[in-house]
């Protein structure tokens, strides 16, 4: 299926990251890139990348990588939105983007738009200070829907997620099937896709085959994030909800989604991004690495014991938080949606980007003649 044009605008008009986001985040993926409104075939810089780009970050050295097109991403409110060869950027609080690199090696290879402010775009490779062009740089997005109702999207959705948004969850077709408060201590077991279990009193979560499992912190007062929340969270094939483990200090690999996961009865349930795991008799609960290293990436909950939740990602002792909530999304349908990937300084598009010129996964150039 081709991709579809879902975002253009001149360099100079500022974003609307609602509008952009509503319209670009219901595909498989993306293609981002920028053009000269004099060559509208060509692109002069773009990447491939899983919609996964479209979400926020917080780091304004490090962009995290996309596994979909090898290529480095981020997203900053109040500063830029655009990819990377490599993790390292700079986001200037002059420029609000990334000034990394304006003029060497990698220059040709980094684009970055303005995000939350009433500037627009600022670089395509090494050209810059293009936030005031309103007639000949533009910022364009392509979208390109499911070939198929994705099944394992393992190519697109491997690793921990901490800042997954619910609408691309919804977009890939998950439903929503438990949604509780930290300070619940409704056991896991009780969450039984058949008979009397919780879920399956919800008749569109029966026959799932793979689950988000999440956490989500309310945002009183701001109703646009609670209506669209961003989760901590990792996706798995639906046995990890039912399938007890025993071991209190090693989790167990999940295909599906790349992350380890446990259930210990009368201990703890939840995830991790290695094998390494510590449930305390004490917290009854992941109290691994609470402080620093892969903190961000753990997520727990108490099985069988009068506490609710405990941990998501570094926030910890939420026992009795109405702040945090448990979620569990389920995907039903089934199929395959292909890898594509890749980043291009220079291709030629016609009316769509171009999949059919040999691009390869990681930062591979194809340079138009």
């Amino acid at each position: 299926m081709e991709f579809v044009k879902c975002y253009e605008a001149f360099y100079g008009d500022s974003i609307s990251w609602d509008i952009l986001s509503s319209n670009c985040s219901s595909g498989e993926s993306v293609f981002v890139g920028a053009l000269q409104s004099n060559y509208e075939s060509i692109i002069t810089v773009g990447a491939f990348g899983s919609v996964r780009v479209l979400g926020k970050t917080k780091s304004s050295n490090e962009a995290f990588l996309d596994k979909y097109g090898q290529v480095y991403w981020y997203n900053v409110k109040d500063y830029g939105f655009g990819f990377a060869p490599t993790s390292k950027i700079t986001l200037s609080q002059k420029a609000y983007c990334d000034v990394e690199d304006l003029a060497n090696e990698t220059c040709s290879q980094r684009l970055c738009w303005v995000v939350g402010s009433d500037a627009g775009g600022f670089r395509a490779g090494c050209f810059n200070n293009l936030e005031a062009d309103e007639t000949i740089w533009k910022k364009v997005v392509y979208t390109r829907p499911w070939l198929t109702p994705p099944d394992s999207v393992s190519a697109l959705r491997q690793g921990v997620f901490t800042a997954e948004r619910e609408i691309i969850l919804l977009n890939q077709g998950y439903v929503k099937c438990y949604n509780q408060s930290y300070s619940d201590s409704i056991p896991l077991s009780n969450m039984s896709l058949s008979g009397s279990g919780l879920l399956a009193s919800f008749p569109e979560c029966k026959d799932a085959s793979h689950v988000f499992v999440g956490a989500t912190h309310v945002n009183a007062g701001n109703s646009s994030l609670d209506l669209d929340p961003v989760i901590l969270g990792a996706y798995a094939s639906v046995d990890v909800l039912t399938r007890w483990t025993s071991n209190l200090t090693e989790a167990v690999w999940d295909d599906y989604g790349g992350v380890y996961w446990y259930n210990v009865v009368d201990h703890g349930f939840g995830f991790s991004p290695s094998a390494n795991i510590n449930l305390s008799e004490e917290k009854y609960c992941d109290v691994f690495d609470e402080a620093d290293g892969t903190c961000s990436e753990r997520l727990c909950w108490n099985v069988g014991a009068s506490d609710g939740g405990y941990r998501a990602g570094c926030d910890v002792e939420l026992d009795s938080s109405d702040r945090w909530r448990k979620v569990i999304y389920m995907l039903r349908r089934k199929g395959k949606a292909p890898l594509r990937g890749g980043t291009i300084r220079i291709a030629e598009i016609g009316s769509r980007p171009s999949l059919g010129l040999g691009l390869k996964l990681g930062f591979h150039v194809l340079v138009y003649r």
